[in-house]
């Protein structure tokens, strides 16, 4: 088997646990990237492709490329079933990057209340080159509709890349409209990632404001 199957194959089966028993901070914020998944949602200063609609959308221009993703997850203990469907586009237009998410979830989360959502990400990203850094900025508006509510929300990143090698990362998820349920709770995360797409080290801190009295810690790595 070659190193490129041995690795795909790692990462499906990484990719298919994480799924099936969501940890934390991934229940917090939805991704339906299997490669977010299998890097533990370390993804805030990388989030370059299909990772940049749930992650940090400063990534949709870091990377000239149109790029489809499907994913789908099974939580046997809850019955529950998440589907989604990433698109990004940065090579039609390499100034400005387009790119969108949608996620859906089947499933009760206790009891009788219901546990079916539909979740829009859309944005874009634009950024600029100086020699060997790089500064991005982009933007992305979520809708939610579930058995509550309808929200209408936004979430704001920078990624500030050296020589495409040091990349340092913050976006505040769901600035205007933060609800406690998972998904729409106000938080601010910030990473950094050394290295290139054939090995990269990534750590993310996530405040979340909304938890509780007193804002939470997340890290991830």
């Amino acid at each position: 088997m070659s190193r490129t199957l041995l690795t795909l194959a790692l990462s499906a089966v990484v990719a298919a646990g994480l799924l099936a028993r969501p940890s934390p901070a991934e229940a917090q914020t939805p991704t339906g990237s299997t490669r977010a998944l299998g890097m533990s949602n370390a993804i805030h200063s990388i989030s370059s492709g299909t990772m940049a609609p749930y992650g940090n959308p400063a990534g949709m221009s870091m990377v000239y490329q149109y790029m489809v993703e499907g994913s789908y997850g099974f939580v046997h203990e809850s019955n529950d079933s998440r589907a989604g469907i990433a698109v990004i586009d940065s090579s039609t237009n390499p100034g400005f990057a387009l790119g969108g998410a949608y996620l859906y979830q089947g499933g009760a989360v206790s009891g009788d209340v219901d546990g079916h959502w539909h979740r829009l990400n859309v944005g874009g990203s634009t950024g600029y080159q100086s020699g060997s850094v790089g500064v991005f900025f982009g933007g992305l508006y979520h809708y939610q509709h579930d058995a509550l509510a309808d929200t209408h929300d936004g979430s704001f990143g920078m990624i500030v890349s050296v020589q495409r090698m040091i990349n340092l990362g913050v976006v505040g998820h769901n600035l205007f409209d933060p609800r406690p349920d998972p998904g729409r709770r106000r938080m601010l995360s910030s990473g950094i990632s050394v290295g290139r797409e054939q090995f990269i080290l990534a750590f993310d801190t996530t405040v979340d404001f909304s938890s509780r009295e007193e804002p939470t810690m997340i890290y991830a790595g």
